[in-house]
C-alpha cells in the first residue's frame, strides 16, 4: 500500500514542481529519489522508514514514468510529439518485460540478497544522467509548408 500511495502523492507533488518551471529537476530527482528508496530498502530499517522507502520506491518507480512523458512532450515540436511518446512508453515496456530476467541475472550474478535492490539502483540514476545531458533547450521545427519558406529552420529558445 506505501508502494502505489507514493506513487499516487508523489506524482501529484512532482507535476507540481514541475508544473512551476521545474520540469527537468523534477524528473531527475525522482530518478534520484528511486535510487536512495531502494539503497534504504536494502538495509536493515526501522518499520516507518521501510514504509517511507517504499512510499518513495513507489513515486521513483511508477510517478518518474509521468515525468518523462511530459518532457518528451515538451522536448519535441508538435508534429512530432506523438512518434516520441511512443518511442519513449515502447522504451519503458520493454524495460517492464526485461526487468524481470534482468533482476533474475543479477540475483544468479550477485548472491546477496539485496542483489535485487542494487539492480534497481542503475537503471535509476541513468535516468537521471540521461535527463540531466539532455538540453534545456526546446527547438521546434517548422517546414516548408508550416513557414511558407523552403528551408527548416530551427525556432524558439
Amino acid at each position: 500500500m506505501a508502494f502505489n500511495a507514493g506513487a499516487v502523492v508523489g506524482t501529484l507533488g512532482a507535476a507540481l514542481i514541475a508544473d512551476r518551471g521545474h520540469l527537468k529537476a523534477a524528473t531527475v530527482v525522482s530518478f534520484l529519489l528511486a535510487a536512495v528508496a531502494m539503497i534504504t530498502l536494502s538495509t536493515p530499517q526501522p518499520r516507518p522508514l521501510l514504509l517511507l522507502a517504499s512510499a518513495v520506491a513507489g513515486f521513483g518507480a511508477l510517478g518518474t514514468q509521468a515525468l518523462v512523458n511530459i518532457y518528451v512532450a515538451h522536448a519535441h515540436p508538435a508534429r512530432l510529439r506523438g512518434t516520441a511518446l511512443g518511442f519513449s512508453l515502447g522504451v519503458g515496456r520493454v524495460g517492464a518485460i526485461v526487468g524481470p530476467s534482468y533482476l533474475a541475472a543479477v540475483a544468479v550474478l550477485i548472491s546477496s540478497p539485496q542483489a535485487g535492490f542494487y539492480a534497481f539502483v542503475v537503471p535509476a540514476v541513468l535516468g537521471a544522467v540521461l535527463i540531466g545531458r539532455l538540453s534545456s533547450d526546446r527547438r521546434t521545427v517548422t517546414t516548408a509548408q508550416d513557414s511558407g519558406t523552403s528551408a527548416q529552420q530551427p525556432t524558439g529558445s
